[in-house]
């Protein structure tokens, strides 16, 4: 599809992601507390590491544009509620009250859109992290942006602040596909720029890491378990052997959930991300996609519809994933069984039926002819 004709599908689309959002961020927050704080293990580096992952409350993604994302909702609404780098240095400080960060080998700090915006998170306030973590006795630092806000200038700021710190980068590029990447999420990340990103994070020896969305609005599960397995190969290929699966939650105030109440669209299955799993280690042995479990667990996500199959194996199938992200090990993917496979065997048909003979343009077109914006 050329970009004229992508244009005529992309602007609409746009329009009605951001006529969606809307900050759910209470006016009275208080702005030196950080949205959310945890401390667990995750297997990283072939080791399990103890780790301290922040969430900032800070502005929304500047690009803002993605078909699912709630992330946008979760952000502050800066018009409503303006917030100072005095703020966020105060949410990371608090964030290690009656805590120590030498206690942790790794620091994640998220912000619900891009570390390297300086819209959303100023330089100051990232010069302020990268001297404590250069103190610090953490051996890794982990955050998340889009390729394009990735430049020279920034990874060589971090590296003369935080020292020899290894800088972990996770990148949403969700599909390898252009018309699903493009059109189908509406993401303003190309596979061009991500793969500069790529090569930027490597001349500093940083380490990249990539953000795949399982089933994204307009798939089968079908269309999902090869376009996230295709994706699986191509960032194989680049030398991204750990992609973190994001299975698509259907949140408030998005397209998804539009979509949804259309009846049109439905979160994937736990069968479906299992699939996943076990075809790609199939296809390529060098890769070890991880699930982002969090995004699947409904006590941890409130008013959003998450990925499931039925009420009998959703914990069962969920602390089997778990494992499997702790140990790499496939085997315990294989020991799970439940007769609501039948029933997923029959959606799988059942939306092949109504959807595999409509490209998926036209089905963004169709959709859009019910939802235009005046």
């Amino acid at each position: 599809m050329d970009k004229s004709a992508q244009f005529l599908i992309r602007r609409p689309l746009t329009f009605l992601v951001r006529s969606l959002q809307m900050s759910i961020i209470p006016n009275n927050v208080d702005l030196a507390i950080p949205q959310s704080i945890k401390s667990d293990q995750i297997f990283f580096n072939n080791k399990i590491l103890r780790r301290k992952r922040i969430v900032l409350l800070a502005p929304a993604c500047i690009a803002a544009t993605c078909t699912m994302c709630p992330l946008p909702n979760e952000a502050l609404d800066i018009e409503k509620r303006p917030i100072t780098p005095r703020d966020l240095i105060k949410q990371f400080e608090n964030s290690f009250k009656n805590d120590s960060i030498d206690n942790y080998d790794i620091i994640t700090i998220y912000n619900n859109g891009n570390f390297f915006a300086d819209y959303e998170i100023p330089p100051q306030v990232r010069q302020y992290i990268y001297h404590k973590l250069g103190k610090s006795k953490a051996s890794y630092f982990i955050v998340e942006s889009l390729p394009q806000f990735i430049t020279k200038d920034k990874l060589s700021e971090t590296r003369k602040l935080m020292g020899e710190k290894q800088l972990v980068v996770t990148i949403g590029l969700q599909s390898a596909n252009d018309i699903v990447r493009e059109l189908a999420v509406n993401t303003s990340c190309s596979k061009k720029v991500f793969e500069e990103a790529i090569i930027l994070l490597r001349h500093y020896n940083y380490l990249p890491l990539a953000y795949l969305m399982v089933k994204p609005p307009f798939l089968t599960e079908k269309e999902a378990v090869e376009d996230t397995v295709e994706s699986i190969g191509y960032l194989s290929s680049l030398g991204i052997n750990e992609p973190i699966l994001c299975a698509t939650k259907v949140s408030p105030n998005t397209v998804a959930y539009l979509m949804y109440t259309d009846g049109i669209y439905h979160p994937p299955w736990l069968w479906t991300v299992l699939e996943i799993l076990k075809e790609s280690i199939i296809r390529y042995s060098k890769s070890k996609p991880r699930v982002n479990t969090s995004e699947i667990i409904k006590e941890k996500n409130k008013g959003s519809l998450c990925t499931q199959n039925c009420d009998k194996c959703n914990d069962k199938v969920i602390e089997m994933i778990e494992k499997y992200n702790l140990s790499q090990n496939t085997g315990v993917l294989h020991n799970i069984k439940c007769d609501c496979r039948k029933l997923y065997q029959k959606f799988l048909q059942e939306e092949e039926e109504k959807y595999s003979a409509l490209l998926i343009t036209d089905r963004i077109a169709d959709f859009l002819k019910n939802h235009k914006i005046s």
